[in-house]
């Protein structure tokens, strides 16, 4: 399984370096936001930060779990905080992790940026079971923006290829 992720990981840092995102131009260093994270991460949680550990390492920093709050997700303020994290720790060449979980009828649903330690950004999205998928995409300028239906989302400025990890 190991290698599996490896040589995902492998193909998604190839394509981004072939999509020129291999040096990003980074914003001033901001305070890390406040998160709404759990007291006990939850097994869905932890398994989606499995998946994106084989792009970050184990020792990525945190800029935010973003709970659901009584069916409320986090704002775009909220997001923007995170990603300004995120940046941060790329300019640094520091590996970070940040994610927003999103109301779904029949699974949990996230969706994040994951910054690698050579400071390559990506977007990823999660959905548990019944339907576990992840996919993953090289992300030069992430933002924090509101979707058709008036829901915060963590967006990239220049969508790029998209991968699906096993």
């Amino acid at each position: 399984m190991r290698a599996i992720g490896l040589a995902v990981m492998g193909v998604t840092v190839a394509v981004a370096t072939a999509c020129g995102v291999s040096d990003p131009k980074l914003p001033p260093v901001a305070t890390p936001p406040v998160a709404t994270k759990p007291a006990t991460p939850t097994d869905w949680v932890l398994e989606m930060q499995s998946y994106v550990e084989r792009l970050t390492g184990p020792d990525a920093v945190d800029c935010g779990q973003h709970m659901l709050r009584r069916l409320e997700g986090a704002d775009e303020e909220t997001l923007r905080q995170s990603i300004s994290c995120g940046l941060a720790a790329a300019r640094t060449r520091k590996a970070f992790w940040t994610f927003k979980q999103n109301l779904s009828e029949d699974s949990n649903f996230a969706e994040g940026l994951a910054g690698t330690p050579d400071g390559v950004i990506y977007r990823f999205t999660y959905d548990s079971p019944p339907g576990r998928r992840i996919t993953v995409e090289p992300c030069t300028k992430p933002a924090a923006g509101t979707n058709s239906d008036h829901r915060t989302q963590f967006q990239c400025l220049r969508q790029e290829r998209r991968e699906q990890v096993p």
